[in-house]
């Protein structure tokens, strides 16, 4: 029964999911539709006609699963950019950028960094801009919006990192790798394009 609670929780939480809950709200139906299929169900399926193991891939999946969804990530964003009718959803670089390099230190280090962590460590942005939404509907001003989207991003990937953890997915190292990983992506590539926001 543990070992299933635990399965949800990780499946709930997982970083997948978090790219398209973020940036396609936004999105008009038919066109939602097709960026899920984009990033979640043709990716799936490729995945499982090469035969990688989504459950428990090998070091060497995992970059093809990373370098992939990079991919359509950053065409999810190209499709954003050029079509008048959607909002530019700027996240979806930052998941790009977040997966190469996720992909490139697993390379490098023969580690089995946390895509949970990492995930949940570039959630931070995201955080502050629903923050920043409701402390703009609620009337207050310089509550310190960046402290508390931290506090919480903190608070969130400490309990996701803990189910992983006592999944035996991953070491302590791992999952702070991909913690760090994720929290300096969110914090530096906005600056680095000079993007004020993650949608």
């Amino acid at each position: 029964m543990k070992a299933k609670i635990l399965f949800s929780i990780a499946f709930l939480t997982h970083p997948i999911f978090l790219p398209l809950f973020i940036n396609l709200p936004g999105w008009e139906l038919m066109r939602m539709i097709s960026a899920v299929g984009l990033a979640l169900v043709l990716p799936a399926a490729y995945f499982s006609l090469k035969g990688i193991d989504l459950v428990s891939p090998t070091l060497k999946q995992r970059r093809v699963i990373y370098y992939w969804l990079a991919v359509a990530y950053a065409i999810l964003f190209t499709w954003s950019w050029a079509d008048p009718d959607l909002p530019t959803s700027f996240g979806f670089v930052h998941w790009s950028i977040g997966l190469i390099l996720l992909g490139f230190l697993v390379n490098q280090t023969k580690w089995n960094i946390s895509w949970h962590a990492m995930g949940w460590g570039m959630s931070m942005i995201f955080i502050k801009e629903e923050l920043d939404v409701l402390l703009y509907v609620w009337g207050v001003q310089n509550l310190g919006a960046w402290e508390i989207s931290l506090a919480f991003s903190i608070v969130i990937g400490l309990l996701v990192m803990l189910v992983r953890y006592w999944q035996n997915a991953h070491s302590v190292k791992e999952l702070a790798l991909g913690y760090v990983l994720g929290l300096t992506v969110s914090i530096f590539v906005p600056t680095l394009f000079q993007w004020t926001s993650i949608a």
